[in-house]
């Protein structure tokens, strides 16, 4: 799923340690397949972009958007329309 390089993998581990409030209590809620038994990941790198959240299994992505994604509605538009050609549902 994911074509990751040391410059994502990277950026992703630095989003894991500073996540937003909203962040924190969606993957409180999902963590340990506590959301029907789905396995959640969080940041994961896809392409040049790093998904909030993933479910490998069901190719599902969800996305929390908050004030950075609301100052740049083309880029979190445009985010959505890359990892959704990628064949996984973008929620």
């Amino acid at each position: 799923m994911a074509f990751q390089t040391s410059t994502s993998a990277s950026r992703a581990r630095n989003l894991r340690k500073n996540d937003t409030e909203a962040e924190r209590r969606l993957w409180e809620a999902i963590r340990n397949r506590r959301l029907a038994g789905f396995k959640f990941v969080r940041q994961l790198p896809i392409g040049p972009y790093v998904a909030d959240f993933a479910c490998r299994e069901s190719k599902l992505i969800l996305e929390v958007d908050g004030a950075p994604m609301a100052q740049k509605p083309s880029c979190a538009t445009m985010k959505s329309e890359q990892l959704s050609c990628k064949q996984k549902v973008f929620v």
